[in-house]
């Protein structure tokens, strides 16, 4: 027998563990060994992907407006990409963190209010089959208007993912 802690276990049982540890010792390395080769793959799926710069689009309506973001060969990485760059977009417009969001200009008077007015604003990420939209609204006058402001003004440099 052998002696763990306080508690008496039989020999058997010890061997059966370590087989057990050994088996799963294993897997890992064979999984670690994998690991580069699928990394590799799936990096230059990203980068083939993060080449194409998404169609963006800007649409103003009477409660804010809309960013739209699209790829147009309808590539699975490059949408998720863009899913991905918009959800992230969203979290930094709800914080107020306006000058992370790469898809607006980030130097027109209007951002400014709606930093100011953060709490005033509403924003919902949606998917669409080739990428996805941000939805910007508010019921106040003067905040529907920095928006629009924003959206009339596309980005100074094509969108980059």
């Amino acid at each position: 027998m052998n002696h763990i802690g306080s508690k008496s276990v039989p020999a058997h049982t010890m061997g059966g563990a370590l087989n057990q540890l050994a088996r799963h010792l294993a897997v890992w390395a064979a999984i670690a060994c994998c690991a580069a080769t699928v990394g590799h793959a799936q990096n230059s799926a990203v980068s083939r992907a993060a080449a194409f710069a998404p169609l963006v689009g800007y649409t103003a309506n009477e409660s804010g407006g809309r960013i739209s973001m699209a790829d147009p060969r309808g590539d699975l990485v490059a949408v998720e990409l863009i899913r991905l760059h918009l959800l992230e977009n969203a979290a930094a417009i709800r914080r107020g963190d306006f000058r992370s969001v790469r898809t607006i200009r980030t130097d027109l008077p209007a951002i400014q209010v709606l930093i100011d007015h953060r709490g005033s604003i509403r924003c919902l990420f949606r998917p669409s089959p080739r990428g996805g939209e941000l939805v910007l609204w508010s019921d106040d006058d003067f905040v529907v208007a920095a928006i629009h402001q924003v959206l009339a003004a596309p980005p100074k440099a094509r969108v980059r993912l």
